[in-house]
């Protein structure tokens, strides 16, 4: 079989995103080796041409912060600074210099959106067969992060480590599934597929039972909404949600289950806003339910106080975060140890310090300024919404939770979307 840069492409935006982080072969983690294939086919199909590298501020960002990212780990003592280099730098410098053509940027984007879709009817069996297909590939022996159940449901984490992570998922999924929905140059044909793909993402970031995810993809609709047609989406988006109480309805006249999820999901979003609501779900469904705003907070002092003269490179790429916490309860005093560290922002400066840090908010800020420089940039097929407006949207999320969340699983789908961005500004044929 003749091995063409195509296939490569096919291959790489199909396969290489959704690889669960517990999945080995041969003993090796599946995403180095993955993306070690991609590397030997892209070099196979350039056919000894030299690699382009695209000449713009953010690709040497891109290239500084996976850089720095590498020595920080080095630095500590592990090979993973070598895989990272192999994982994310390489492939993706291909990448950018092959989506030359609007065939092909459309083309990745699609193939993005339909494994979405893929994913969200995983999603849907994940939540009533309480069974994830993706544990099947699990034989690292790593325990999978299920979260309690919230409102009587199975929080669903697809190929992710959280729901969290495959919130920030859904959400990337969603705001392209949007893009394809609104250009003027895809069939009737295909929109209805997408039509049909962005009912079942709004399904599943229901069924994470996450606040900050649906709120996440709500805001990043509305957004979007903003800078559309407002008349042509207001139009696009009431039949979706019509569809989406159409389904919702169904299951809250017939099915006992949904009724009761379907009110008590309405008093978890109503108890971000009034405390009593908040109260009333952690005394039926336990204080998983709370607002984590304090929470969060406090993490950034713990982390802060654990540094201990290591800001610049961290702890090591395999430290143990302890931190002693003392709790007081009614006049009751006991200690806890916390080893996790929920805020992504956090997590990279404990382990890779400064140097790790730094350069990854720089590129996600970079980012977002490259897309606002350009977001008066358009082609004649999407200029009712261009995609330098979709990744300003996405990255104002992703900063959200970069600073408020942890992350980890959605990594490749990001660079996906940087690989993208950098082809869509320089001239597609």
């Amino acid at each position: 079989m003749k091995i063409t840069k195509n296939k490569v492409i096919f291959f790489m935006v199909c396969i290489y995103p959704i690889i669960p982080y517990y999945f080995n072969i041969f003993g090796i983690n599946a995403s180095n080796l993955i993306a070690l294939i991609i590397i030997a086919l892209f070099i196979i199909s350039n056919r000894g041409n030299k690699l382009y590298l695209n000449k713009s501020l953010l690709v040497y960002i891109f290239i500084f912060a996976c850089l720095f990212r590498s020595v920080s780990i080095a630095i500590n003592g592990s090979i993973e600074s070598l895989f990272y280099l192999t994982k994310i730098l390489i492939p993706f410098l291909f990448l950018m210099q092959e989506i030359n053509t609007k065939e092909k940027f459309l083309t990745v984007i699609e193939m993005l959106v339909y494994v979405s879709g893929v994913l969200c009817i995983f999603g849907i069996i994940e939540e009533i067969t309480k069974f994830n297909i993706f544990s099947l590939l699990n034989n690292s022996g790593t325990s999978l992060n299920y979260n309690e159940l919230r409102l009587g449901l199975m929080r669903i984490i697809s190929f992710t480590g959280q729901t969290i992570t495959y919130g920030i998922y859904i959400t990337f999924s969603m705001c392209l599934c949007f893009y394809l929905i609104c250009i003027n140059s895809m069939k009737n044909e295909n929109k209805k597929i997408f039509y049909v793909i962005y009912i079942l993402q709004w399904i599943n970031v229901f069924l994470t039972v996450s606040r900050s995810s649906i709120l996440c993809c709500i805001l990043s609709q509305v957004l979007l909404l903003f800078f559309y047609d407002i008349k042509i989406a207001l139009k696009k988006i009431t039949i979706i949600v019509i569809c989406l109480i159409f389904i919702m309805g169904i299951g809250y006249l017939f099915i006992p289950v949904m009724r009761t999820s379907v009110i008590n999901f309405c008093y978890m979003l109503l108890g971000v806003f009034d405390n009593k609501y908040a109260v009333q779900i952690a005394s039926s469904f336990g204080n998983d339910n709370l607002i984590a705003t304090g929470h969060r907070l406090s993490l950034y002092n713990w982390v802060f106080n654990s540094m201990k003269g290591k800001w610049i490179i961290g702890h090591g790429y395999n430290a143990q975060f302890n931190y002693l916490i003392q709790n007081v309860t009614d006049g009751w005093y006991w200690t806890t140890i916390k080893h996790s560290i929920e805020v992504e922002s956090l997590s990279l400066l404990f382990h890779y310090g400064i140097i790790g840090m730094v350069p990854q908010l720089l590129l996600y800020f970079s980012m977002l300024l490259f897309g606002i420089k350009n977001h008066l940039k358009s082609y004649t097929w999407d200029s009712n919404l261009n995609f330098n407006i979709v990744i300003i949207v996405i990255m104002i999320i992703y900063l959200f939770y970069f600073l408020s969340n942890c992350m980890g699983s959605e990594e490749v789908f990001f660079y996906m979307l940087l690989s993208l961005i950098v082809a869509y500004n320089k001239k597609l044929s």
